[in-house]
C-alpha cells in the first residue's frame, strides 16, 4: 500500500464524548500505526476547520493559525487530537487537509440534518442571516486528495474551500424550497441560541437521551458565526483550483437529493426534470386532456374531521383521476389504496383499516370498470407517498412514476426509520420502484413545471400536508382547466380555511399547510373556471360522478363497483 487516505471519523453535532474520542483520536492512532505497520509511504489525514473554531467570526484562516486551547465541541478538540497524532508520527509521511463544510451528492451529515430540522419547524435562522462561510464541493475534495497524493512533497496542511465564501442561509432558504421543503420559521440571536444549546445539552447529557439535541453550542457556532479560508497555500503549492461554484454545486444538490435516498441495493435511474417557473393559465398550451374520475374505495371518518358537525361518521371517496393524454396515452393521478397485498398483513393496515372502516377494490377492477384495461397504463403520476395514493403500484409493474424530489426523498428517509406507518407503508411499494421513478423540483408553494415541455401537463407545489406534495394541473376538451389537488385539502370546505380543520390536523408542517389552503383559497376567486379536485371530497365526487358511489360499497374490501356519469 502506497498511501492511505484517512476520512473516518465521528462527524456530527452530538454525542458522547467517549465515542467522538474512540472514532476520532483511538481510530487515527490504529491507522497510523497499520500505515507504518504495512511500510506506506504517505498518509493524507482529512481533517475539519472545525479545529479551528471559537465563539466568533472568523475570516480568511489560513494555515498558520494557532489551534485554540479550548474547543467549541468534542468533535473539533477529537478532530484536534487526531491531528496532533499525525503530525508527531514518525517513519511515514502525513498531510492534513482541512475541507470546509463538504457538501454535494452523497452527503449525509448537513442537508439530511437541515431537511429534519424544517420539517420539525424548529429551523431558525441564527444570528442577524449575514452568516458567510466557504462551502466546499466534494469533487473539489476529491481533486485536492488526488493532487496530494501525486505530489512529491507537498506541506504538512491545506485548507480547502470552494471558489468563493456563500451567504449561508440565503443559501440554505434556495436547496430547500427548490427541494419543496420549508424555508427557516424566524430568526433568533446567536447568544440566545448558545444558551438554549448550553441548556440542551446538559439535559440530554443528565438524562441520557436518545439522538441529538435540537440545539448545541456547535450547530450554533456553524450556522451563527461566519467562518472563510485562505486556500493560497493549496493553490500554489498543489495547483488546487476549485471547480465546483456555489450555483453549480447547489444544483448538484438538488439533482441527487431524490434518488440518493435509494435503500442499500435499490438501483434507480431515475430522470430530473427541472422546473420551469413563473407560467401561468395563459401561457398553457393548447393540448387537450381528457380526464374521468373514480373511487376506488371509502373510509369512513368523523364528520368533524371533514368540517361537518358531531361525530356522526361521514363516507369520503379515495379518488383515482384518469387522464388520456395526446401523447403520453393513459395516465394516473394517484392510484388509490389498490389491493396493497404485503400491507394488509402489516399492523398499520389492521389500526387503519379497522378504525376507519376501510372499503377498496383491486385498481384493476376500478380501472375496467371506467372502461380503462390495467394494461394501457402508461404512467402514474403522485401527489405523496402515502398508501391510499400508492397502493395500487403494486399493480402496475413496469410503469413509469413521476413525483417530486422531496416526496421521494421523505418517503425513502422514513421508510428507513423506526415508524411503523412508513415502513409499512413502503413495504406495499413494488420492490423494483426506485428504478422507475422520474424525479422533477417541488420547488416552493405554488411553483409550476411543465412536466413534458408542452404545457399540457404541469404539476403544482402544494407542500404541508406531505413533504413534497404535487397537484396536477391540465385543460380539457371543452378549454376548462382542472387541477387534481391531492390532499393539500381533504374537501373543498377546507378553502373557507380554519385553523384546525381536516388536513391541517395530521399534516407533517401546519404552517405550510395552512399556506397551501389560502394559496387554493385565492387561486379559486382569481380562477373561477378552474375545477380544484380534492382526493377526498364526497361533495365533488357527487358533481363528477353522481352519488351513486356512496351507495355501491358492499361488504369485504374488494368488491367496490364504481359508477361513472
Amino acid at each position: 500500500c502506497d498511501v492511505v487516505v484517512h476520512s473516518a471519523a465521528l462527524s456530527s453535532a452530538w454525542a458522547k464524548h467517549r465515542e467522538f474520542e474512540l472514532a476520532n483520536v483511538v481510530g487515527t492512532r490504529n491507522i497510523i500505526k497499520a500505515a507504518v505497520g504495512a511500510g506506506t509511504r504517505r498518509l493524507v489525514h482529512i481533517s475539519t476547520p472545525a479545529v479551528l473554531s471559537r465563539f466568533q467570526h472568523q475570516y480568511d484562516l489560513n494555515e498558520e493559525v494557532s489551534i485554540p486551547g479550548r474547543h467549541i465541541s468534542a468533535y473539533g478538540e477529537t478532530k484536534a487530537q487526531a491531528e496532533r497524532l499525525v503530525l508527531q508520527a514518525s517513519d511515514i509521511e502525513t498531510v492534513i487537509l482541512r475541507p470546509k463544510a463538504i457538501y454535494g451528492p452523497g452527503d449525509a451529515a448537513l442537508l439530511p440534518r437541515i431537511v429534519d430540522a424544517a420539517l420539525r419547524g424548529s429551523l431558525r435562522v441564527i444570528g442577524d442571516g449575514t452568516t458567510q462561510t466557504h462551502l466546499t464541493h466534494v469533487d473539489d475534495v476529491v481533486q485536492a486528495v488526488r493532487l496530494v497524493i501525486e505530489h512529491e512533497a507537498p506541506s504538512s496542511i491545506y485548507h480547502l474551500a470552494g471558489p468563493e465564501p456563500a451567504e449561508l442561509w440565503k443559501t440554505i432558504v434556495e436547496i430547500l424550497e427548490r427541494l419543496g421543503y420549508p424555508r427557516p420559521d424566524g430568526k433568533i440571536e446567536v447568544r440566545t441560541a448558545l444558551l438554549i444549546g448550553w441548556v440542551l445539552e446538559r439535559v440530554w447529557s443528565v438524562f441520557s437521551l436518545s439522538g441529538e439535541p435540537p440545539l448545541t453550542a456547535y450547530k450554533v457556532t456553524v450556522l451563527g458565526y461566519s467562518q472563510t479560508l485562505d486556500t493560497t497555500r493549496a493553490q500554489a503549492e498543489l495547483g488546487y483550483q476549485p471547480r465546483i461554484g456555489l450555483r453549480d454545486g447547489i444544483q448538484s444538490v438538488v439533482s441527487a437529493w431524490g434518488s440518493e435516498q435509494n435503500a442499500p441495493g435499490e438501483p434507480s435511474d431515475a430522470v430530473t426534470i427541472h422546473s420551469i417557473p413563473g407560467s401561468t393559465p395563459e401561457s398553457r398550451s393548447a393540448v387537450e386532456v381528457e380526464v374521468n374520475y373514480a373511487v376506488c374505495g371509502t373510509v369512513y371518518v368523523p364528520g368533524w374531521l371533514i368540517g361537518d358537525r358531531g361525530w356522526r361518521r361521514a363516507q369520503v371517496p379515495v379518488l383515482v383521476g384518469i387522464l388520456r393524454h395526446p401523447t403520453l396515452g393513459v395516465i394516473l393521478f394517484d392510484t388509490g389504496f389498490g389491493v396493497a397485498r404485503k400491507a394488509e398483513r402489516a399492523l398499520w393496515w389492521l389500526l387503519y383499516g379497522q378504525l376507519l372502516r376501510v372499503h377498496l377494490s383491486p385498481l384493476k377492477n376500478v380501472l375496467e370498470t371506467a372502461g380503462v384495461l390495467i394494461e394501457e397504463i402508461a404512467g402514474v403520476f403522485i401527489s405523496h407517498f402515502d398508501p391510499d395514493h400508492t397502493g395500487g403500484l403494486l399493480e402496475l409493474p413496469d410503469v413509469p412514476v413521476y413525483c417530486s424530489t422531496a416526496a421521494w426523498a421523505e418517503m425513502r428517509r422514513f421508510k428507513s426509520r423506526n415508524s411503523i406507518w412508513r415502513r409499512n407503508t413502503g413495504e406495499a411499494l413494488p420492490p423494483d420502484l426506485a428504478a422507475r421513478i422520474h424525479l422533477f423540483e417541488a420547488g416552493p408553494l405554488g411553483t409550476e413545471t411543465d412536466l413534458l415541455g408542452d404545457g399540457s401537463l404541469e404539476a403544482i407545489s402544494l407542500p404541508g400536508h406531505q413533504p413534497g406534495h404535487m397537484g396536477l394541473c391540465f385543460k380539457e376538451a371543452d378549454g376548462s382547466e382542472v387541477l387534481l389537488c391531492g390532499d393539500a385539502v381533504w374537501t373543498m370546505k377546507e378553502l373557507r380555511f380554519k385553523r384546525w380543520n381536516s388536513s391541517l390536523f395530521v399534516a407533517r408542517n401546519r404552517r405550510l399547510a395552512a399556506a397551501s389552503q389560502v394559496w387554493l383559497a385565492e387561486k379559486a376567486k382569481k380562477e373561477p373556471d378552474l375545477l380544484i379536485v380534492p382526493s377526498h371530497c364526497a361533495d365533488t365526487m357527487d358533481l363528477l360522478i353522481g352519488g351513486g358511489w356512496r351507495s355501491q360499497v358492499k361488504s369485504g374490501r374488494e368488491s367496490v363497483d364504481v359508477q361513472r356519469a
